[in-house]
Order: C-alpha cells, then structure tokens, then sequence
C-alpha cells in the first residue's frame, strides 16, 4: 500500500500531522510532495486518530485495508444499467452520455465521478466491450445457415466475416474477436456495419461495389472541376486572370448547386494531374460563347447520321528533319547525345483531318499554313467523302480558318450540292480541345521522337506508313475514336469537354476499376 512513497517521508508526514506547527503549503513545499498525496495520507492519519487515537504515534502502525465487495454498487444501478446500454442511441458507451440516461431514471443517483468508478468495475466484471450498441440483435435462420457453410470453407476471408458477425451476435469485445482473427478492429466494426446495412449481401460482394456510386460522384466532381478549370474566371463573375482553388469552390458551388471546400478541389486535381505551374499556356478560354459553341458540337455528334461525318482538324508543324531526342532503352555507358548545332535536312508541315465516326485520318504535306492550303484539305475530303451528305469541320479559330477567301470558296461548293460543309469552330484559345492533337501526339511518339532520318522523304515515309497503318487497323477494326487508344496516343482522341489532348499525363487505374471495370466511362 505505501510501496510507492518513501517510509521517511510518510513518517514525516504524520510527525507534521501531530505537531500541527506548519500549514498544509509549507509541509507540501518541505517535503516536495503533491496535493494528491499531502490529503491521502492525512486522511489515513485522521482516520488513525478517530479508530485508534493511542497508536497514532506508532509510526509503524497502520489501519488494514478495507475489501470491497463485488457487489458493493449504489441502490437501483445494477437494475438500470443492462436496460440503459441495451436501448442508448450512441455508437459507443460514452460514460458520460451513459450517466446522463442513469441520472433521468434515478435522479437521486451517484454523481459522475462516482458513476465512472461504478460504471468501469461492473463492465469489467460482465465483459461489456465500449462498442457493444453497435453489436448485431438478431440474425435470421437462413443467415446462420450461410455464415455455416463460410466457416467450414477455405476462403480465410469469409470465414472472418462469418467469425466476426456470429461472436457479434454473442456481444464479445470487438477487440477481443480481432485479436482472435488477427485483423484491425476497424475491419470487425466495417463488417458489422456492412451486415446490419445490407446483410449477407453486402458482406459477399465486399466494400468495393458498395463503393462503386461513390467513385462514380468523386469522377463527376473531377470532371465538373475540370470544365471550370478550362474556363476564364470572369465568365463567373471573378475579376481573376488565372483560377485558385478558393475560386474555384465558389464557382462549383455557384454552376453545380453543390458545395466544395478548396482542399477538395485541390486534391481532385492533384489526382486529375494539374499543379499551379508557371507557364506561357493555361488551360483557360477567354471566349465568351464557350457553352454555345460546346453545346453545339457535342449536340452534333449526338446526332451524327450514318451519311454524315466529323472532321477535327488541325496543322502539325513547321518540324524540321535531324536528330531528334527521346526516350528509349539504352545502357549507362551508351548514353546517346545530340548536337546542338546541327544541319537540317529539311522542315515540313501536316495539315491533317481525324474523322471521328470512322476513326481515319487524311493528311498531306505543305509549306504554309493559310486559307489556300485549307481549301485544299477540304477539296480532298469531298473527294474522298463524296458519297454522304453533310460534312463538318472543327478547328481552332487561327486567322486563315475566318478569312473571306475561304467563306467565298465554302459559299461556292454548299451551292454545288452534297457533301456540304459546316463549320463547328472550337472556342478561341482551346486548342487542347482538339481531338487530332492526340492523334498527333501519338504519332511524335512514335516515329519523330527518338530519330534520325537521313532526308525529308524518309521522314514523310515514316509518317505516312504511321497513319497507313492506323488507318487500315481501324478499318479491320470499326470504332468510332475514343473506345480504343492506337499505337502511343496519350490520352483516348474523342471529342469530350474534359480531355487535354496536349497534356502529357497518362490516365492511372484504380484497383477498383482494374476488378470492375471503368466506372461512369461513356459509351461509344
């Protein structure tokens, strides 16, 4: 009992007791003890001096503890108790909220320091664990049944599910039956939840597909954020040049009816890839008829005909011939190093159009960018394309794409009869947009990167052999873009609001969407 303070001291103690000379401060001061400890043995000391005032002097004598019986426990508390944890509201048997119930059914009960010390030895004694009104009341009959047949099978996960939902049945400790199963006891109260929620269900199919709504609404909110970010904050009403994440949440709030704090919107991009970066190029429109113009395409292609077609179009270039860098397997010592200064042996560029129903490109070589060469393109993909009705054109909105001269010639072939031409301008600065620009992306990775082509026309052979090539696979293959990525295109080259075909970011694969499949993806 007197283990835990020095005999010197406790004998000191109770020579002060005696001679009464010095005050509670001062003895506590001299023999540097604590409140705690002065008051418990002046206790003692008094209670000596009540039961056995002559042997108050002995320094060697001490009163015999007094047991306390088991069952020693205030009128009415062992009744009330088992009644009051059965029916609480709370997840967890808070003393606290515990004592407040007890105190409304006897009011003239213990006060709340005694509760604790009464409430703590009799959960003790009948083993009641902290998260008992969490534990499961009934179980059906075909239930035990099947939880039977999971603990005699040979899949470990199941048969701790089945261990966990019968021992909860039975209200064990929930840290009792993970220490059991050797498991968290976040993972025995998810069950039990699981269980109560769904039932055995819920249990077989796992968290996963429970979850599968919720992964869907956190893409959404990726997607959402991303139509933002590519949008000029004063389309909203915010006198800002680029977006913060404090802007950002207020627009969502302000476009979606749904609130978003900043973190969150920082940790969707963070996850969709975007960084604050400084840079020369920014994910942002100035146009102020982006929605019109993007409803307009996406309207289209909703609607496309089977005699009608859609062209991104775009330019690639001027690129010039010569050694080239890039990324491929190559030892240490090997290192490969390109000149600074070196002789081009040519420059070139592509004027090309991606048919999005068919998944075709048909391009050409030039030395221009201008309304002359644009002509041209168009007058090929008549050619080609001369059996449907209705063709239409995307591009950026670069001076040659507005001029007269082509509004003349497009006014000239729309009155020379089918296929006519429409254009669907893409808003001004969206380049990223583009769908072809991943088409593009594709093709530098493939056969610009990394080479060293003795002329221009071993450079057009290779390009050309390049989009031969996807070309025929798509034939042999009949898709419309963006169900499949050919060859080392980065991001799938399908028209949609959210795609940035100029980032260099790859898409990264949940475990979830690994076992299930895409979640929320559109369908071809």
């Amino acid at each position: 009992m007197f283990d835990k303070l020095d005999r010197t001291i406790i004998n000191a103690l109770r020579r002060y007791y005696i001679s009464g000379e010095l005050t509670p401060v001062e003895i506590q001061e001299t023999l540097n003890i604590s409140d705690t400890v002065f008051y418990k043995y002046f206790k003692i000391f008094r209670e000596i001096e009540q039961q056995r005032p002559k042997r108050l002097k002995d320094v060697n004598f001490f009163l015999p503890p007094v047991e306390r019986e088991k069952d020693n426990y205030p009128e009415k508390l062992n009744q009330v108790l088992p009644g009051i944890i059965e029916n609480t509201n709370h997840r967890t048997l808070k003393i606290e909220n515990i004592w407040q119930e007890y105190r409304a059914l006897v009011p003239d009960g213990c006060t709340l320091i005694s509760f604790k010390e009464y409430f703590g030895r009799w959960r003790k004694e009948h083993n009641i664990c902290w998260f008992y009104p969490q534990h499961i009341k009934h179980i059906p009959e075909e239930d035990l049944l099947e939880l039977g047949h999971w603990q005699n099978s040979r899949d470990l996960k199941l048969w701790r599910k089945a261990v966990v939902i019968k021992a909860s049945l039975k209200k064990r400790p929930v840290k009792e039956i993970a220490t059991q199963l050797e498991v968290c006891h976040r993972t025995v109260l998810g069950w039990i939840r699981l269980y109560k929620e769904r039932g055995i269900e819920g249990l077989r199919e796992g968290k996963y597909k429970h979850m599968l709504k919720r992964i869907d609404r956190n893409k959404l909110k990726r997607e959402n954020i991303l139509k933002l970010l590519q949008q000029t904050p004063k389309l909203h009403g915010i006198n800002r040049t680029a977006w913060t994440l404090r802007h950002l949440a207020m627009a969502y709030e302000k476009v979606y009816g749904k609130t978003i704090s900043a973190s969150n919107v920082n940790i969707c991009l963070s996850r969709l890839g975007y960084h604050f970066l400084k840079s020369r190029e920014r994910l942002v429109s100035p146009d102020k008829n982006f929605r019109e113009k993007m409803d307009k395409i996406k309207t289209i292609l909703a609607n496309l005909q089977p005699d009608e077609k859609f062209f991104s179009i775009d330019e690639y270039g001027p690129a010039t011939v010569k050694m080239k860098t890039g990324w491929s397997f190559t030892a240490e010592t090997e290192a490969r190093k390109i000149p600074e200064k070196q002789k081009i042996k040519g420059w070139y560029i592509i004027i090309a159009a991606l048919e999005l129903s068919e998944n075709q490109v048909t391009h050409f070589y030039s030395r221009k960018k201008d309304s002359a060469e644009t002509t041209r393109l168009i007058g090929m993909l008549r050619e080609k394309y001369k059996d449907d009705r209705k063709l239409y054109l995307s591009w950026d909105e670069v001076s040659w794409h507005r001029s007269k001269q082509l509004a003349a010639y497009l006014t000239q072939i729309n009155e020379q009869g089918p296929p006519f031409i429409e254009l669907t301008p893409l808003p001004s600065s969206a380049q990223h947009l583009n769908v072809i620009e991943s088409v593009f992306s594709g093709m530098a990775k493939t056969v610009i990167h990394n080479s060293d082509y003795d002329s221009l026309e071993a450079c057009y052979a290779a390009i050309d052999r390049h989009f031969g090539e996807r070309n025929a696979y798509y034939r042999l293959h009949p898709m419309k873009a963006g169900k499949k990525i050919w060859g080392k295109e980065i991001v799938p080259p399908v028209f949609k609001e959210t795609n940035n075909c100029k980032s260099g970011l790859k898409k990264k694969i949940s475990k979830t969407e690994k076992k299930y499949g895409p979640v929320g993806e559109d369908k071809d």
